[in-house]
């Protein structure tokens, strides 16, 4: 990691929020030692009414049935009679604790099952923080009052990462620097994720970026480099993708030494200030020696209050391209600290590049199918039972992301009770595609449904609109994910990228 210094960057300071958990306790019945003959005789019953009752239990009888022979002294002695609880009377009273074996297995089971460690190494699947394009269309119907290179059009379809380089070649081609090329890339990429239009098409040269053939450019092959050991990552800001934006500088002041350069107004919601120095500005050893006394001289040196002063071509929002190259050259930065510097914001690998049929991406981070679509014997009730959707099984508190653009239009997030089939999905939220499709998503960890998410709202393909959990009727964490054609349920796996995805997702 490269040398940090103290250039007024701001400090981002996170909330923790801290989780609730209930603990449930198990009364024991306790013997007073002065208690009389009646008290010791109804103790003994309870416990020889428990013993049997989980005797039967663990030989299958049905738990209401059990229960009504335990508390029927009549049954009870009749069914002891006949060889139904037929054991040594100490060994009865151990029963209670064997029959908890079996609970203790399948609690086993479940946390193998469901609720496996989460190492953030996105095991199979896919998942996009923004839109999932893999090719751009550029267009340009021509240079308005904001594009000033007019030699950079380019009309129709490129991949991604060709328009990336391209758009590293157009904006700074020119520095001959790779760590700085990566911090344009990763710029590039994020910025047009963020403001291309749902057909994945960006005007050449009327928005931020300019886009050219990369081979025109003298460093082609350091640029290409670059995009090439950056490929698909973005920066994320508190799990969505960050609205990345950037200018070549804003140099608002100067003194003896420094230039004031002024950035992060659109981006981070204020003005922030690097300082850099006059002499690295003027140092031939880099490509843009000079630019920023050039800047500086575009603004009105007249106007004290440096700190709302307007800036040459309304150059005054997110990064600053040259106080980025002097982090890299003129203090020993790397690129993701440059990063980190301008937008606070953690650099992810974004798969949108694996995305499903129809345009949808995964729920989740990760694919592990523990149940797939169709008929199968429901773990709760035992019965042979058709499921309308597919179990992704992860831990409680994973992220679930909106598969697609879309609308609420069901949502219920005030259950609080798990593994209880009297609440069915739990909390659970619909959304309407606008298509003719739609997605649910069940069994949503309460407290975790953010307030926005109400019915009416719309969604954007990638938000977060909860966290996995088990409420309801379920046997753990997972999320219960259906899609719908038409109002009629299909397997959801056919709308689903498996590249990597473990388990059974398809019967």
């Amino acid at each position: 990691m490269g040398k940090k210094v103290d250039l007024n960057k701001p400090i981002n300071n996170g909330n923790t929020k801290n989780n609730n958990h209930a603990n449930h306790h198990i009364n024991n019945f306790t013997q007073n030692s002065s208690s009389n003959t009646v008290e010791k005789k109804n103790s003994s019953n309870v416990i020889k009414k428990t013993a049997a009752e989980a005797a039967m239990r663990s030989i299958g009888v049905p738990k209401e049935t059990a229960k009504k022979i335990a508390n029927d002294e009549k049954l009870l002695d009749q069914a002891t009679g006949k060889g139904i609880i037929k054991m040594p009377f100490p060994l009865r009273l151990f029963l209670p604790i064997l029959a908890f074996i079996p609970l203790i297995f399948l609690m086993f089971f479940v946390v193998l099952a469901y609720d496996e460690d989460d190492s953030g190494n996105g095991i199979g699947g896919s998942f996009a923080y923004g839109k999932t394009c893999t090719t751009v269309t550029v267009t340009d119907s021509g240079c308005d009052s904001n594009a000033k290179n007019c030699t950079n059009k380019y009309d129709g379809e490129v991949e991604l990462e060709e328009y990336v380089a391209g758009v590293v070649a157009a904006e700074v081609g020119g520095a001959n620097n790779l760590e700085y090329y990566k911090v344009a890339a990763i710029t590039a990429r994020t910025y047009f994720l963020s403001h291309t239009s749902d057909s994945c098409t960006i005007e050449g040269n009327t928005t931020a970026q300019s886009y050219k053939d990369v081979d025109d450019s003298s460093n082609a092959a350091l640029i290409r480099q670059a995009v090439e050991e950056t490929k698909g990552l973005v920066l994320i800001k508190n799990e969505k993708l960050s609205k990345t934006n950037y200018a070549s500088a804003c140099v608002v002041n100067a003194d003896e030494n420094y230039y004031y350069v002024r950035y992060g107004t659109s981006s981070l919601g204020k003005a922030n200030f690097q300082k850099i120095p006059k002499e690295w500005d003027s140092d031939s050893s880099h490509a843009y020696s000079g630019y920023l006394k050039s800047w500086y001289s575009k603004v009105d040196q007249n106007d004290t209050d440096y700190e709302n002063k307007k800036c040459p071509s309304n150059h005054d929002y997110g990064m600053s391209q040259l106080g980025a190259l002097y982090l890299i050259t003129g203090e020993n930065y790397s690129y993701d600290e440059v990063l980190e510097y301008y937008y606070g914001a953690e650099i992810k690998k974004n798969e949108m590049q694996h995305i499903g049929a129809e345009g949808f991406i995964n729920p989740t981070r990760r694919l592990r199918c523990t149940s797939a679509y169709g008929y199968r014997i429901h773990p709760k009730k035992q019965i042979r039972k058709f499921h309308s959707g597919l179990d992704i099984g992860i831990s409680g508190g994973e992220p679930i992301y909106a598969a697609k653009d879309g609308t609420i239009t069901y949502v219920r997030k005030n259950i609080t009770a798990i593994n209880d089939c009297d609440y069915g999905y739990g909390n659970y939220i619909t959304i309407d595609h606008g298509d003719g499709t739609s997605t649910r998503y069940a069994h949503i960890k309460y407290g975790t449904i953010p307030d926005s998410i109400v019915v009416g709202a719309n969604v954007s393909q990638g938000e977060q609109i909860g966290q996995v959990g088990s409420t309801g009727c379920s046997t753990g964490n997972h999320l219960h994910y259906e899609v719908m054609v038409n109002g009629s349920n299909v397997d959801p796996a056919d709308y689903l990228d498996l590249t990597g995805a473990s388990g059974t997702c398809k019967r």
